[in-house]
């Protein structure tokens, strides 16, 4: 895979050591991050795919083979996993911003790793950035993420560590402040030094 062009995009080529396939059976394949429309038959060793932005890159590769026979064919999907050779050395972490467009999306991210269960109902803070003093700490039947913080700090205090890590990942890009609600970070650096004392006793 060659760096990227000036409008951000990447060649990507799948290259494969291919069984051959019996007469009447074809085989197309495409990284899972593209549509279907752009799945490429396989012909030879190297099928190429053009151009592709960072978040079609991928290791999975969506694998279709049909079978046809007097008329009727039969498909069967399935999923490989390739080793992805010359991608950029920041693709996780430029991946996880495009994942997180915006305020909103980083807050519901982090309600659903505060949650007990994962998938904890998602997010009274309606992610426009409002101040501490707005919704996030008010009441109500929702779970307001100042609360669920404090929940995870008292009886999962070692769930905090995926948390570091995506704001050390989002920092990588220079965008954290960019996402972050007002007043977050003053708590968020008290909740993490009380969960590394924690772990000192």
């Amino acid at each position: 895979m060659d760096a990227a062009d000036g409008e951000g995009l990447y060649p990507l080529t799948i290259d494969g050591n291919w069984p051959v396939l019996p007469e009447g059976v074809s085989a197309t394949v495409r990284p899972i991050g593209l549509e279907s429309e752009r799945a490429c038959e396989v012909t030879g060793a190297a099928v190429a795919f053009g151009p592709v932005t960072l978040e079609a890159l991928s290791a999975f590769v969506a694998v279709t083979l049909t079978a046809r026979e007097a008329g009727t064919s039969r498909q069967s999907r399935f999923v490989l996993r390739l080793p992805l050779a010359g991608g950029p050395a920041d693709r996780g972490s430029r991946l996880l911003r495009a994942m997180l467009a915006d305020r909103s999306e980083f807050m519901r991210l982090l309600m659903i790793l505060l949650a007990d269960d994962g998938v904890e109902l998602m997010i009274n803070a309606d992610g426009s950035g409002g101040s501490w003093s707005g919704d996030w700490l008010a009441g109500g039947s929702d779970t307001p993420l100042l609360e669920s913080l404090l929940k995870t700090l008292d009886r999962s205090p070692e769930r905090l560590d995926q948390i570091e890590r995506l704001l050390d990942d989002i920092s990588k890009s220079g965008e954290l402040d960019e996402l972050l609600p007002e007043g977050f970070a003053v708590l968020w650096d008290a909740a993490w030094a009380n969960q590394a004392t924690a772990d000192t006793l």
